[in-house]
Order: C-alpha cells, then structure tokens, then sequence
C-alpha cells in the first residue's frame, strides 16, 4: 500500500462523519412567533351640566323674589321682584360655574342648582374642597357626591343667603371647589387637588 492512501475502513469513517455534520447543518427547522400589543388609556373628563336658579334674571314672568324656609326672616315681608340670582357655565371652560346674584339686598336668597357630569370612559368619585364666603354671606350647600359613571350626572345644590350685616353697593365673594378622582383610587382631597395640578381654585373675573 502506498504512503498517503486512506484505507476502505477509514475511508468509511470519514464519510460517515461527513454525513452526520449534514443531518446537524440541515436538519433543524424553526419558528419565530412573536407578541405586539397596545395599551389605550380611557378619557378622564368631568364638567358641569343643567345649571339653573329659582330667581333667573331672564325669567318670562316676574316672580317674586325668593324665600325659603331656611331664611332667619320667616319670609315675613310682601312679595316683590327685586333682585336676581344668575348661574352659568363657562362657554370656554365647562369645568367653571359661574354664579352672579345681582341687586341684593340683606335677606335675600336664592338657590342654584348644578350637575357634574362625567363626559368621559372612566368612573370617578366626588371630593369636595369645601366652600368659602365673605362673612356678610350665609351658604348651605348639597353638593354633588358619590361614584359618577360615564355618561351619568350627580346634581347638588347651594342656598345664598345675604345677612344683615351686608353694606349698600358693594361685592361679596364665595368660591368653591370639587375635584373629581378616578373609581379605583382613594385620595383625599389636597392629594386630588394636587394630582389635578391645582393646590387652590384660581379666581375668574365674572363678567
């Protein structure tokens, strides 16, 4: 046998090896299968709805002047149309209710009345801030409260009454704030407030 010539044996070995190297580069089949997903967030939005008064400025009829049984006077006086309680919501920002009593004078009142809304997907719970009011003002509210699911309304109310000590031709002022929370969560109401980007109401001129 020559120097340099495999024998049949080894010859067989080789090509056995050779063939096992092909079954392991060509027998492995695969599939890539894949997850894409997407999150959507609902639409968090609240504002006010069905604002009215029981003494409108633009009333078709005159009537007279309220008086309620709340009110210290017993409602003793004849009745007469003199002043007038006006409520409206913002036209460029429905999340503001403004309220405009004109022409008081001490014992008059009125009582507005006003819907929070929810005009978004998302269910939320009703904080109130309180209320605040010059001192010549008596206020008793019902504000709205609760859990508001989309599309619902939650009313409240609020009786205005001008005390005896209020002066001639000047202005008395009274705020108040909600701030509404989505469904799941249970802040109070600085956390709410601050969560909304708001730590105090910010005034509006009223027109």
């Amino acid at each position: 046998m020559k120097r340099g010539m495999l024998g049949a044996g080894t010859l067989f070995l080789v090509l056995i090896g050779a063939l096992a190297l092909l079954a392991v580069g060509w027998g492995l089949w695969s599939k890539t299968l894949r997850v894409e997903g997407t999150v959507r967030t609902g639409d968090f939005d609240a504002r006010w709805v069905d604002v009215s008064t029981n003494d409108p400025p633009s009333a078709p009829t005159p009537s007279p002047d309220p008086c309620t049984d709340p009110n210290p006077n017993d409602c003793d006086y004849p009745p007469k149309d003199v002043g007038s309680c006006d409520a409206w919501v913002d036209p460029q920002n429905d999340q503001l209710l403004h309220v405009k009593i004109e022409n008081a004078y001490p014992s008059y009142e009125c009582t507005i009345t006003a819907s929070v809304k929810n005009s978004g997907t998302i269910p939320f719970n009703i904080l109130v801030d309180g209320f605040s009011a010059a001192p010549e003002l008596d206020i008793e509210c019902t504000p709205p409260s609760g859990q508001v699911d989309p599309d619902q309304t939650a009313t409240g109310s609020c009786w205005v009454h001008v005390k005896q000590e209020a002066k001639e031709r000047s202005e008395y002022e009274a705020s108040a704030t909600l701030c509404v929370a989505q469904w799941n969560e249970n802040p109070d109401i600085e956390e709410c407030l601050a969560a909304a980007g708001q730590s105090e109401p910010t005034p509006t001129p009223v027109p």
